[in-house]
């Protein structure tokens, strides 16, 4: 069977809260700022990731973005080298893994689980 994704509807915050009982409904980080510059983009997804890493110390932590906030998500943890490094082309994965206290890129913009990848990357 083929849904249709555009379909798809997200549940309600307060139903998902009692499933997933990490979410936080009082949580408000606030609005970024549009048009977003590059430097401030960087700077809010970096610390953003710097402070959930800080909260869940010892687990995994699944981050999903696309464009701008994969390489800053990244940035936050490998420092400005992931700026050069990721490729932040469709549906890429990145992978951080803590190496005693160093974060450490495994994957970098990988796409070897596409079939057809994405040819004009606008996030380098």
């Amino acid at each position: 069977m083929v849904t249709n994704w555009l379909s798809l509807t997200t549940l309600p915050l307060e139903i998902m809260a009692k499933t997933y009982n990490r979410i936080d409904l009082s949580y408000n980080a606030g609005t970024p700022q549009y048009p977003e510059t590059w430097e401030a983009c960087m700077k809010r997804t970096g610390e953003t990731t710097q402070s959930l890493v800080a909260q869940f110390p010892t687990e995994n932590i699944l981050l999903l973005g696309h464009g701008a906030s994969v390489i800053g998500t990244a940035a936050g943890l490998v420092g400005e080298i992931a700026t050069v490094e990721v490729k932040a082309s469709l549906c890429c994965l990145v992978k951080i893994v803590r190496e005693k206290q160093q974060w450490v890129m495994e994957l970098s913009g990988d796409t070897s689980h596409l079939e057809n990848i994405e040819t004009n990357i606008r996030f380098v």
